[in-house]
């Protein structure tokens, strides 16, 4: 009966080291399996943190160049108002110079052309008062072939000077007009 429990004992102890044997090799497959899903699961959220990390830099720097284009825009337009502003103001500076000045600003230009032939001043309709009848009867006086219009330019003020044929400018809004680019630099240096 011995031999019985033994070789019962020796059934029973082959049966469990190959049932340990399938459990501890099913248990590896398992542990395995939990270990490549856990790391595919790491890589997923480690890939998923990255895109999100990617998207919200991405977007951070989107955010910061609309920043940067509206500061920039803002300060474009602040920069043309106040250079409109100087403009208009020269303008209404200019208008607001005296007869004096006035004169010497047309004997000037006259002085830049062969006078002994006919000119004519054109006054702009905003420096029509600035001469009085004896201003402009000097200036006749000194400059032999002068005449002034009868006729004012509209809107404008200063003159043009009109000589054989050639239209001389002096009318305050295009003097500033061809200082533009350069006043605009002085400016927005001065300004901004």
């Amino acid at each position: 009966m011995a031999d019985i429990q033994e070789l019962t004992q020796s059934v029973l102890d082959k049966v469990k080291a190959k049932h340990q044997a399938d459990y501890d090799e099913y248990a590896e497959k398992l542990d395995q399996e939990k270990n490549e899903k856990m790391n595919r699961i790491d890589e997923k959220i480690a890939a998923g943190k990255e895109h999100n990390e990617k998207a919200a830099d991405a977007k951070l720097q989107r955010d910061k160049q609309s920043y940067v284009n509206e500061l920039r825009n803002k300060t474009l337009k602040a920069k043309q108002q106040l250079i409109r502003s100087v403009y208009s103001d020269s303008v209404t500076a200019l208008n607001q110079m005296s007869s004096d000045e006035f004169k010497e600003l047309i004997r000037g230009a006259l002085n830049q052309v062969d006078t002994n032939k006919n000119a004519t001043i054109h006054l702009g309709d905003k420096s029509q008062d600035i001469l009085s009848t004896t201003d402009k009867e000097a200036l006749q006086t000194e400059f032999s072939g002068l005449v002034f219009a009868d006729q004012s330019l509209k809107n404008k003020s200063g003159f043009i000077l009109a000589s054989e044929g050639m239209d001389y400018n002096f009318t305050y809004e295009a003097i500033i007009d061809e200082l533009k680019d350069q006043l605009a630099q002085e400016i927005a240096k001065r300004g901004f």
